[in-house]
């Protein structure tokens, strides 16, 4: 059962090597609410909001969720994204 007093987490996103490097992209913003035991995020997703204290941005670059806003607060930005072009190198002949 959900209970508004508690802080959940966002979802942890999705691995991707298509850089070379793993990375994690678009994870999802920790929730906001009035009391608990404190915000919480995913890694590279915003972290909720307490009582007028705002939601944290997502991670730039990572298309992560912004945490959402406590009790009378805004939530948080979501994080910029990124798009990375992947093409096949031909040899000259």
């Amino acid at each position: 059962m959900y209970d508004w007093r508690q802080f959940y987490y966002g979802g942890p996103g999705k691995i991707s090597t298509i850089t070379g490097v793993a990375a994690y992209y678009a994870a999802g913003g920790g929730s906001g609410g009035d009391t608990g035991n404190g915000p919480m995020a995913s890694g590279i997703g915003g972290k909720g909001g307490v009582t007028n204290i705002a939601g944290g941005s997502g991670t730039v670059y990572t298309g992560s969720g912004g945490g959402g806003g406590g009790y009378e607060a805004d939530g948080g930005a979501g994080g910029s994204g990124i798009v990375i072009i992947r093409y096949a190198k031909f040899d000259s002949i």
